[in-house]
């Protein structure tokens, strides 16, 4: 059974990440194994109003997403650099925002997820 809830979310990823694919705006993670199994499918936005519009949109409709980064680890704690020093690390933390793609997702709500985004951006 296990084994069967890890096949579900791998197929939920691989699906949403086709559903997303060529959507001008988003930059998609690479995938580079035949099996990839996460709780979350991460993408980022080229326009950071874009990833606030989806999140807020998602929210109203029952969908939890998450960001997991406010700000990137060196402005968080001092460590001895300056705070632009790492403009990708402030671009990751600023336009990332994941979505569910666990097991218990079905279809049709990932059709909807998928829609929802497609109209957003």
């Amino acid at each position: 059974q296990i084994l069967a809830s890890y096949e579900k979310a791998n197929a939920n990823f691989r699906r949403i990440f086709e559903g997303l694919r060529g959507i001008q705006g988003l930059i998609l993670p690479r995938i580079e194994v035949s099996f990839a199994v996460l709780g979350r499918f991460p993408i980022l936005f080229r326009d950071r109003s874009h990833k606030a519009k989806v999140a807020e949109i998602l929210f109203r409709e029952g969908f939890e997403t998450s960001d997991f980064y406010k700000k990137p680890v060196h402005h968080h704690f001092d460590l001895g650099y300056a705070e632009a020093e790492f403009p990708k690390a402030d671009f990751l933390a600023e336009n990332l925002l994941t979505l569910p793609c666990h097991f218990y997702l079905d279809e049709k709500e990932i059709e909807k997820m998928l829609y929802l985004i497609q109209e957003a951006v």
